[in-house]
């Protein structure tokens, strides 16, 4: 089985006491923002939460100095996009203090309820039981997106892949991408051989109809998830489509299988999990 190692996670110093790291959107408002493509900005918008930032009048060297505290670096063009997001902030004032240049200018953080208000969720807003981001989870739009995707297929874990598409609005090279990313993924096969006890019960005789009857079903319901394997004379197993006509010439020649590929099973990496022990918080 190929595996699929996550992105590196950068080290990060000892958290400071102000950030919490519980507090921030639902997960269901955070993936709608991500749905909305506004990943890069709301990331911004919830450290600034987890950080105790509302109320304060910002500027963009401001928003650069407390991210930078935290741990996520911000460029000036980055900072200035963010607050000039009137979903996400108000302007409030151009201040002049009588010095050359050109003055700064203010902006506040716009409520939660606000902000889940304009993302769909009227009456929802930030919550001291969200999912648990560290400011590596927040240091880029990808990292967020993996994050919220991550804690949501935890939750989500039996969604197929077309739940999965429709519920996020992505292409299904996307969703299978990320969830390369973010899961352990256990590939699943139930195998029927053409010597199993069940196709002797009416006698020998019949064994290999029964056989090529399985066979045929599988061909009629979705051919591209059965196929056959056989061992050659070389003693390689070999993979073949599923077809009648092959299992009944290999079963001239000796045992056939009959595979089906059943749903993969899960498992999101800890990395991307909300269930992180309270002892790792400040390692």
């Amino acid at each position: 089985m190929q595996e699929y190692p996550p992105p590196p996670q950068k080290s990060s110093d000892l958290l400071p006491v102000d950030y919490m790291i519980d507090y921030g959107f639902p997960m269901s408002i955070a993936a709608e923002a991500i749905k909305q493509g506004k990943a890069a900005h709301m990331r911004i918008y919830e450290a600034a939460l987890r950080y105790g930032l509302e109320g304060l009048l910002l500027t963009a060297t401001s928003l650069i100095d407390h991210m930078r505290i935290v741990g996520i670096a911000l460029s000036p063009a980055q900072a200035q996009r963010v607050l000039t997001d009137p979903m996400l902030f108000e302007f409030i004032d151009r201040p002049h203090n009588g010095k050359r240049g050109r003055p700064k200018k203010h902006y506040r953080m716009r409520s939660s309820k606000s902000v889940a208000k304009a993302l769909g969720y009227s009456d929802w807003g930030a919550e001291r039981d969200a999912p648990w981001l560290r400011p590596e989870d927040l240091s880029s739009a990808r990292r967020y997106k993996l994050a919220i995707f991550g804690r949501i297929i935890e939750v989500r874990y039996e969604d197929s892949r077309q739940t999965q598409m429709r519920h996020w609005g992505f292409s299904k090279q996307t969703l299978i991408r990320w969830t390369q990313i973010t899961c352990l993924i256990w590939p699943q096969i139930e195998r029927r051989r053409s010597d199993n006890r069940r196709y002797s019960w009416y006698g020998d005789e019949n064994d290999a109809q029964l056989f090529l009857q399985d066979v045929a079903t599988a061909m009629q319901k979705k051919p591209h998830k059965y196929w056959l394997e056989v061992v050659n004379h070389a003693g390689e197993i070999r993979k073949l489509p599923c077809s009648t006509e092959l299992a009944r010439k290999w079963l001239a020649k000796g045992m056939v299988t009959l595979c089906e590929q059943k749903p993969n099973l899960y498992g999101v990496r800890a990395e991307y999990c909300n269930a992180i022990r309270a002892d790792n918080l400040w390692m």
